[in-house]
């Protein structure tokens, strides 16, 4: 598929017509590339009316222009996207076809129109939150780190809904943890693998354990692939896995998954298949009384919103095993 599949259509001749060619000749539905008289860059899906839930409203999106038509004497109907600024066609050729990749294995036409219309919802969430550019690497390694440790330890051994329902950490408030399983915490740090072994504290509330009985540091260890290695991965994978993953075990846990990779400012408009990572090791420490960090309580009257590295080679006595965290965290009443 061209990276531009308006290029070959050419402006329709009449004000109320559009100029279209089909988007996707093997795809189950009715979805077109075209232009409007305006010369904008339209993407249309046509639909029977008994297809479309009217309880179902459109979003109003940044950007676009979202219209619905009767087409005459067929009794079918038009969800019409326009693109406002041609300086934005990348972005909007990326949710075309996210659009034609999320229905593309729908079960029927009204599924295709729903999840539709639940895209285009979840984007305008996401320009809302005025996110529109892709994760830094650094974000990247954040959300990767927090997705792993979901995978790893908590879908082993929770049903998929109450482990999600643990995840905190695109939505933590102040004194919150990225994870909370009950009165226990766990914070998610990512280092690279090629530096010295030290993560950031971004604030002196992060290591305090505050109303918990239990905090956990748990620290992935990443480095930048070239891709040349078998385990080489990038979040683009990760977040697919995922979705297979909750799809297989509990369907009704994907909405709660994709309402925190929004939150985390994700999205499957941006591209991170060349940003490729490989998953080195991981350590976990137990944050006690005596672990090396700076906390609300031991602070000068005065001192606050701190940020400070801790090294993590003067903290090998407060470390545990991911077997003993399991045990912890399965040991934990609900």
């Amino acid at each position: 598929m061209s990276d531009n599949p308006w290029i070959p259509i050419a402006r329709p001749a009449e004000p109320a017509s559009y100029s279209v060619r089909r988007a996707d000749p093997d795809h189950p539905f009715e979805c077109f590339w075209g232009r409007d008289y305006l010369q904008r860059c339209l993407f249309i899906m046509q639909f029977g009316q008994s297809s479309r839930n009217r309880r179902q409203g459109l979003p109003v999106v940044k950007g676009l222009e979202l219209t619905e038509h009767l087409i005459p004497d067929t009794g079918r109907q038009q969800i019409v996207l326009a693109l406002r600024e041609q300086a934005n066609s990348d972005l909007f050729f990326r949710l075309c076809c996210d659009l034609l990749d999320a229905t593309r294995n729908c079960p029927d036409e009204p599924a295709a129109v729903a999840t539709t219309i639940n895209r285009l919802w979840r984007w305008q969430q996401l320009m809302k939150r005025g996110r529109t550019d892709k994760l830094t690497e650094e974000e990247q390694k954040g959300l990767i780190g927090e997705i792993v440790f979901l995978r790893d330890t908590l879908l082993p051994r929770f049903e998929p809904m109450e482990a999600i329902s643990f995840w905190q950490g695109p939505m933590a408030g102040e004194g919150e943890k990225d994870f909370s399983v009950s009165n226990t915490a766990i914070e998610i740090k990512t280092r690279s693998g090629t530096a010295p072994a030290r993560v950031r504290i971004s604030s002196e509330g992060q290591l305090d354990t505050g109303n918990y009985a239990r905090l956990f540091l748990v620290v992935h260890e990443l480095s930048r692939s070239s891709g040349e290695q078998p385990d080489s991965f990038n979040l683009d994978d990760l977040v697919k896995e995922m979705r297979e993953t909750l799809m297989d075990r509990q369907p009704e846990s994907l909405d709660i998954f994709e309402g925190r990779l929004a939150n985390w400012g994700y999205s499957d408009l941006h591209d991170y298949e060349n940003d490729l990572f490989m998953l080195l090791g991981q350590s976990i420490f137990a944050v006690e009384e005596s672990f090396p960090r700076l906390v609300p309580g031991s602070l000068p009257a005065g001192v606050q919103e701190l940020n400070y590295t801790i090294d993590l080679t003067a903290c090998r006595d407060y470390e545990i095993d991911a077997t003993a965290l399991a045990a912890i965290l399965e040991g934990v009443e609900q």
